[in-house]
């Protein structure tokens, strides 16, 4: 998919970070889009910041989670902008709970956005998609797609399991038209890490029963946030550009950040041991090594 004007890109998560870069660059490229996000605010910001490219530009406000609510999305995309050529599924969020202290809603509410959701997605938009000459989807893993954090077990399983269905897919798209890609985002300069504790705290104030138990373990949770967005050292813009040129390129896995590609190289080495030298990495007060 070499030229991107005239196209319609769907994207999931564009009310910040990656999401919304790529949504500013795809309509410099000429792109018509679909912004879908469950923040309406943020989303609102993208569209005010999208009103200078004369393409048309549609926001849906939606859970990515929902089921019903993504192929219903989908129809409407069908019917009111004429069918996607592009499909990105970006949409994610984490928590900074250890799977000892998790509770499985916790658990079950980060699969059905981060994977579910882009699964949902492409069965909802592949009948647009393959009724297109040319057309590409691509998700979003991470790079805990492939190797493991402490206290991150529910995003990492996701990311993983994204990783997984993104190359069967494409395995199963191979003699048709469509381009797969999955993307592997290091450190990126996003709301991610203060949003997961947004997440983990709104969540223990719904559960009095645990704060008093859970407190003590978020102790180091700001320094962690911290840590994480002082040595980010990729902006959103930056991935934006590389995922838009890994579309263009038909290019399959992109490794965003010399840290994915580090990480993706420690673990090919030494995937027995990856995970020792991981934690001798990790900023010791942060007590990720715990």
């Amino acid at each position: 998919m070499n030229d991107l004007n005239g196209r319609l890109a769907v994207i999931t998560g564009a009310a910040s970070g990656i999401g919304r870069a790529l949504a500013l660059q795809l309509g410099q490229e000429g792109c018509a889009l679909a912004v879908v996000d469950i923040d309406e605010k943020g989303l609102a910001e993208t569209c005010r910041l999208l009103a200078e490219y004369p393409q048309q530009v549609v926001s849906y406000v939606a859970d990515i989670g929902n089921k019903d609510k993504i192929f219903g999305l989908a129809e409407k995309v069908s019917r009111e902008q004429g069918g996607a050529d592009l499909l990105i599924n970006n949409a994610g969020f984490g928590t900074l709970i250890s799977f000892l202290d998790m509770r499985m809603d916790i658990m079950e509410r980060i699969m059905q956005v981060n994977f579910w959701g882009a699964v949902y997605g492409c069965k909802a938009f592949l009948p647009q998609l393959s009724s297109k000459p040319e057309a590409h989807i691509v998700n979003i893993s991470s790079i805990e797609g492939f190797v493991a954090f402490p206290h991150h077990c529910a995003y990492v399983s996701s990311k993983f399991a994204l990783r997984g269905f993104t190359e069967a897919l494409r395995l199963d798209l191979r003699q048709t038209h469509i381009g797969v890609s999955c993307v592997f985002p290091g450190g990126v300069k996003t709301n991610i890490a203060r949003n997961s504790l947004e997440f983990t705290r709104k969540y223990l104030e719904g559960h009095p029963d645990l704060a008093e138990e859970f407190e003590p373990r978020l102790k180091n949770a700001d320094a962690l946030v911290a840590a994480f967005e002082a040595t980010a050292r990729t902006s959103p813009e930056d991935a934006a550009r590389v995922i838009i040129e890994g579309i263009k390129k038909n290019q399959w896995r992109i490794l965003i950040g010399q840290d994915a590609v580090g990480l993706d190289a420690l673990q090919r080495s030494n995937p027995e041991g990856y995970q020792e030298v991981l934690l001798t990495l990790l900023p010791k007060e942060l007590g990720w090594d715990s």
